[in-house]
C-alpha cells in the first residue's frame, strides 16, 4: 500500500522517496494493456496474413501440377515431398526472396534496436546497427558472394 503525498503527478517525491500515484498509475496499466492488445493485433494479423498467402501459393501449386497429387502409393511421402519442394520453389522465385529479405531486414532491426535500448540508446542506433550489419560494409566483407561482388 503507498502513501499519497503532494499532487498527483505520477512521480516520487525526492525529498521523502514516497511514490506519489495517481492518474500516472492508471496511464501506466492502460499503456500496458494498450501494448498487450497491440502486440496481440499485430501476432493475429500476421498469422492471418500468412495463412492466406500460403493458401493461395497451395491453390496456385495444385493447379500447375495436378499429376503429382494423382499418385496413391505412399501418400504420406508425397505429400511432405510435395510441400518441400513447393517450399523450396517459393523460396527460390524472386517473390520469395524479397519477402525473405524484408523478413530477415525487420528481424535484425527489432532485435538490435531491442538491444540498443537495454543500452539506454535510441532505438535507431539499434537499426542502424542492423543496416551496418547486413549491408556490403560488413556481411560483403564477410561473404563477397552475398553481395555479387
Amino acid at each position: 500500500m503507498s502513501i499519497i503525498k503532494g499532487a498527483s503527478s505520477g512521480i516520487s517525491d525526492i525529498t521523502t522517496g514516497w511514490e506519489v500515484r495517481g492518474v500516472a498509475g492508471r496511464e501506466s496499466f492502460e499503456t500496458r494493456s494498450a501494448i498487450i492488445r497491440n502486440a496481440v493485433a499485430y501476432i493475429v494479423i500476421l498469422t492471418a496474413c500468412g495463412l492466406i498467402i500460403w493458401f493461395a501459393i497451395a491453390i496456385g501449386t495444385a493447379f500447375q501440377s495436378p499429376a503429382a497429387l494423382t499418385n496413391t502409393l505412399e501418400p504420406q511421402r508425397i505429400a511432405a515431398a510435395h510441400i518441400t519442394n513447393s517450399v523450396h520453389n517459393n523460396l527460390r522465385s524472386p517473390l520469395g526472396i524479397l519477402l525473405t529479405q524484408i523478413v530477415v531486414i525487420a528481424l535484425a532491426a527489432r532485435m538490435l534496436s531491442h538491444f540498443a535500448s537495454k543500452l539506454r540508446q535510441p532505438r535507431v542506433v539499434g537499426e542502424m546497427v542492423a543496416g551496418i550489419l547486413l549491408g556490403p560494409s560488413f556481411l560483403g566483407l564477410l561473404s563477397p558472394a552475398t553481395m555479387g561482388s
